[in-house]
């Protein structure tokens, strides 16, 4: 498997996120079905969207070799806008989890135009590190945003999405350090493992917060 794929471990690692991405978001979107409530429409979005960004990642850490570097790059693009679309429908859906319908109405935008700044870097500059610091803004105002539903609604789903938000948060900060506990399993295969720790725990958050705990 070596001899084909460039980084087998990453490769694999990245395809349970798009599998249970696929799952998981056709589950909350039958919660959406329900409920009508844009916080389920986006949070099953963005399940969508990761497990789209997971699939293009997939492919850029396991066939890298076998593309030309033009082509590498844009695959590499591809992934990253499947991350930074997963963040703007996960930023949706914790505006909607805690802002009135007007609110979430006027409040929108402001993801929208974090996702238009993140397209530009995305398409001009190579690499990750300009990606990082508009991920982790995103992740802090998620996280305290679900972190605030879980203030004003103590209760298991509500819970279960601050908890979920928290270690996405932790697993990334952990993949910042660049750590990995072996060679043949580094920092980016670890974050997905930990990741779909978060996203269990997200998808368990969503089906359980009703409409009586939303605005």
């Amino acid at each position: 498997m070596s001899r084909l794929l460039h980084e087998p471990t990453t490769f694999l690692t990245n395809l349970p996120v798009i599998v249970l991405g696929i799952l998981w978001g056709s589950g909350i979107w039958e919660a959406y079905g329900r409920t009508l409530h844009p916080f389920h429409f986006n949070l099953g979005l963005s399940f969508y969207t990761l497990a789209g960004g997971a699939a293009a990642g997939a492919v850029f850490h396991g066939f890298r070799r076998h593309f030309p570097e033009v082509m590498h790059q844009r695959i590499w693009k591809v992934a990253l806008m499947g991350i930074g679309l997963t963040l703007y429908f996960n930023l949706l859906a914790a505006t909607a989890a805690v802002a009135s319908p007007v609110n979430y109405l006027s409040w929108r935008w402001v993801p929208a135009g974090g996702l238009a700044l993140f397209a530009l870097q995305t398409v001009k500059f190579h690499g990750f590190g300009h990606s990082v610091k508009f991920l982790a803004l995103g992740l802090a105002v998620a996280l305290a945003a679900f972190g605030l539903l879980a203030w004003r609604h103590p209760e298991a789903g509500p819970i279960s999405l601050f908890l979920g938000s928290a270690v996405t948060v932790a697993g990334g900060g952990l993949w910042a350090t660049g750590w990995s506990p072996h060679e043949r399993f580094n920092h980016n295969d670890l974050f997905h493992v930990i990741q779909l720790v978060g996203l269990w725990l997200v998808y368990r958050g969503a089906l359980l917060t009703t409409t009586a705990q939303l605005p």
